[in-house]
């Protein structure tokens, strides 16, 4: 009987000792696992993090290169009609191209000097006309000397509003 509860504890210790080297080896194998994820998504994460940044610094990219194409063909016109705006947006597919973008806005420095003189210009535009029965009226002022005000809105149709609007006439533009 003595051997009999000898060999029984044995075979206890055995199971326990068995026991505790399994939940051990539980134990590391969990961390190990733990670990070798914690790095697999952090790769991941770097990993899909620069991707998007270089898919924004590319479209930034495009729409800087469609701004540089505004102001060239700004430049290369003595006088831009809102007819030939509206055709210019329109066959250049902006709205269509570039998402967010729902319409694009040709503005005009102005002096408060040249101001009356420029609306009055406005005013009789047949653009203006068509769109805002002649009446184009400032609005949204800067309090200052400098104006940029929004000439044409292409499309125009919707966005009358938008119309005399200066746009440096909002505090957060001019800072």
């Amino acid at each position: 009987m003595n051997h009999l509860l000898r060999v029984q504890k044995r075979y206890i210790f055995v199971l326990i000792l068995v026991l505790i080297c399994t939940m051990i080896g539980t134990a590391v194998a969990w961390k190990v696992t733990r670990d070798v994820l914690m790095v697999e998504k952090t790769r991941v994460f770097q990993s899909e993090t620069e991707d998007i940044r270089r898919w924004i610094a590319e479209r930034m990219n495009i729409y800087s290169v469609v701004l540089q194409g505004f102001q060239a063909y700004w430049q290369s016109s003595v006088n831009i009609t809102g007819d030939e705006w509206e055709s210019y947006v329109k066959n250049f597919h902006i709205l269509e191209s570039y998402p967010g973008v729902s319409s694009a806005t040709l503005t005009q420095y102005v002096t408060s000097a040249q101001k009356a003189s420029f609306t009055k210009r406005m005013q009789s535009d047949p653009f203006i006309k068509k769109y805002l029965n002649g009446v184009y009226i400032p609005h949204n002022e800067n309090p200052g000397n400098e104006h940029y005000f929004v000439v044409y809105v292409a499309p125009a149709q919707g966005r009358e509003s938008a119309f005399g609007l200066d746009m440096a006439g909002e505090q957060m533009r001019r800072e």
